[in-house]
């Protein structure tokens, strides 16, 4: 199976359409799109640093930990290991990146769709996912059996219709309730085991090391967004 990429620069960032078959256990095994999202100081510096326009105020970035790393699961192990490649593979081909092209975008679209099944759309495998047009989310959406995306910009009013495709990320109990208020589901990263996490009207990650791993992402599909009717959050531990 082909992996098929559109890369293409859009304001003060750098973004990947990756289309390729998953090897990844936890994402599950088939043919998957993930987007990456990176600044063009990330870029040009082949460096996960200066994330400001890719993480945006996430309280997991570099940006808000004053230059270390908050934590986040990107920065470690296999995860760093891919970002670093894939940013040396961008800095090299930086002058010939273009802007973002309706008619690229959709050509994109339909190599993708005339050649393959998709599983999973993975949204924001790296950076912020609502960097990504809403047409053009609302678009690979479509392609994909299943969608995963996560976003940290759930409480900005420019941002509220994205709850149609992503969940809230969340790490506090407030935080998830005020995402609820305004139509976000949430993927909470908690502390410990929410044990009456039923009565919550939420499920614990079927992904997770702490329920034994029980499916991927592209068997699962519950972090999806509203648009396709679920409407449990989904929790799992800090890792």
């Amino acid at each position: 199976m082909k992996n098929l990429k559109y890369i293409y620069k859009l304001n003060n960032t750098i973004n990947v359409l990756n289309a390729k078959v998953s090897a990844n256990s936890k994402i599950g095994m088939g043919y998957i799109i993930q987007t990456y999202h990176f600044s063009v100081d990330q870029v040009k510096e082949a460096s996960l640093h200066k994330d400001e326009a890719s993480c945006l105020d996430c309280p997991l970035s570099f940006n808000q930990n004053n230059g270390k790393s908050g934590g986040c699961y990107t920065h470690k192990g296999m995860q760093l290991m891919g970002l670093k490649s894939m940013l040396r593979s961008l800095n090299r081909k930086f002058d010939t990146i273009k802007e973002y092209s309706e008619s690229d975008f959709l050509r994109f679209v339909e190599t993708v769709k005339n050649t393959h099944k998709v599983d999973l759309v993975r949204f924001g495998a790296y950076g912020e996912p609502i960097l990504l047009p809403l047409n053009v989310v609302n678009t690979l959406s479509q392609l994909g059996v299943k969608t995963t995306g996560y976003t940290h910009q759930w409480n900005k009013p420019q941002y509220q219709d994205y709850n149609q495709f992503f969940m809230s990320s969340t790490h506090t109990e407030t935080e998830r309730q005020n995402a609820k208020s305004l139509g976000f589901r949430s993927f909470f990263v908690s502390e410990s085991i929410i044990k009456d996490f039923k009565q919550q009207n939420a499920v614990n990650c079927p992904a997770s090391k702490e329920s034994g791993k029980n499916l991927s992402c592209i068997a699962c599909g519950l972090c999806n967004g509203a648009k396709r009717g679920n409407q449990k959050d989904v929790f799992i531990m800090k890792h």
